[in-house]
């Protein structure tokens, strides 16, 4: 909860993690900590990774996080598990930290390998959740595991859910119930080097879509062995593309032989978002690509080969929006300028995004101005062309 400094000019205790490496770090881990969580954080009977923990549902007293004569944080709402508690209390300095509230009311947190997963809200039934807290353990990896790699997803309400989980370098893990920490299938997307930015849940018919941090998007779509194979679970793999044209059917080796050597792969370039919004049918799915100067629009149904309906050279739109309502004809060309794509996000309905943008006229001065533009998916073109934000 944010207040203003007028209303309170407390300050509060400092909130740095500490290690494990030392008594001392310990124990003032613990006198830092107090102003932020209760005693349960500083033992936990809980020392099982997969071991059901139960989540205290009554709302907690306000209590002043930090606080300063601008403003004041204090806590608010579900108190946390236990063990998550003890993460964000006693995690290594050194360890990265991240953690993600998705809409169906999972929580999840990551430190090193570990993933802490917990009900953070009540579905709308109120039934209660059998198991509202789990640990699993991510892939091994040389690079920093974020959350923004993992997906928890139940196909019914009331139902323990499954997590997909990707490392950076591109080793996927899947768990078809989190229930059982030790059984899951892991797999490789063979990314060459690639390294994943993000995993988006499409849907259970669909699975997940990874995008990497040059553009490259595959489909990860969770199932089951044969019976023959004793049914165990598995995921599957496959790069986004095109289906084959004219040249579908001679190998690569001969189509170099004929027209010259050809390229392995497209130009990298670098990702912006990858969202998927919902389709014509309940179980198919419209996926928005934004990389650094384009955005690509990807059709996806169970059954049916991927349609790229389009690729757009959105930064030439970004552009013209930036010179005819910043700077002026008169100041500013549109080749002048440094442009960004920051961000984007659906917005309500399947027609639109709003894009967030910036971009400097060396020519005048080096302000970085941002705005936001709203943009039609259907037909691409501007609802509301770039507006400069204060």
């Amino acid at each position: 909860m944010y207040t203003p400094g007028g209303e309170r000019g407390v300050s509060g205790p400092a909130t740095t993690p500490a290690s494990y490496t030392s008594a001392s770090a310990r124990v003032a881990a613990r006198r830092r900590s107090a102003g932020i969580f209760n005693s349960s954080a500083r033992q936990s009977p809980f020392n099982t990774p997969g071991r059901s923990t139960p989540v205290n549902r009554s709302l907690q007293t306000s209590q002043l996080v930090e606080g300063s004569g601008q403003y004041g944080v204090e806590s608010y709402g579900v108190s946390l598990p236990a063990l998550v508690m003890e993460a964000l209390t006693f995690a290594d300095r050194n360890v990265e930290m991240s953690a993600v509230l998705s809409p169906s009311g999972w929580a999840w947190l990551v430190c090193g390998r570990r993933l802490l997963v917990w009900r953070y809200r009540q579905d709308d039934s109120r039934r209660v959740v059998n198991h509202q807290f789990r640990e699993l353990t991510l892939p091994p990896s040389d690079l920093a595991h974020r959350a923004q790699l993992v997906v928890v997803f139940s196909t019914n309400e009331g139902q323990v859910p499954s997590c997909v989980a990707a490392s950076p370098e591109g080793f996927v893990r899947y768990w078809a119930t989190i229930a059982h920490e030790g059984s899951y299938c892991e797999v490789s997307t063979e990314l060459q080097g690639q390294e994943c930015d993000s995993l988006v849940f499409l849907g259970a018919s669909l699975g997940c879509l990874l995008a990497t941090t040059t553009s490259t998007t595959l489909l990860l779509q969770p199932g089951s062995g044969s019976t023959a194979g004793g049914g165990a679970q598995t995921i599957n793999v496959r790069q986004l593309k095109v289906p084959a044209g004219l040249l579908g059917g001679i190998s690569r080796r001969v189509s170099s032989l004929v027209f010259g050597s050809l390229p392995t792969q497209v130009p990298e370039a670098r990702l912006v978002r990858a969202v998927g919004v919902p389709g014509d049918e309940p179980n198919e799915r419209a996926v928005l690509v934004l990389s650094a100067n384009s955005l690509q629009k990807w059709y996806l149904a169970p059954g049916h080969p991927d349609k790229l309906l389009y690729e757009c050279n959105v930064e030439k739109y970004i552009r013209e929006g930036f010179v005819d309502h910043v700077w002026g004809r008169e100041r500013a060309g549109a080749t002048q300028l440094r442009v960004w794509l920051v961000d984007l996000q659906p917005l309500a309905g399947v027609e639109s995004v709003m894009v967030l943008t910036a971009a400097v006229n060396p020519q005048v001065s080096q302000q970085l101005v941002y705005a936001l533009g709203e943009l039609c998916i259907l037909c691409m073109h501007w609802y509301r062309t770039p507006q400069m934000l204060p």
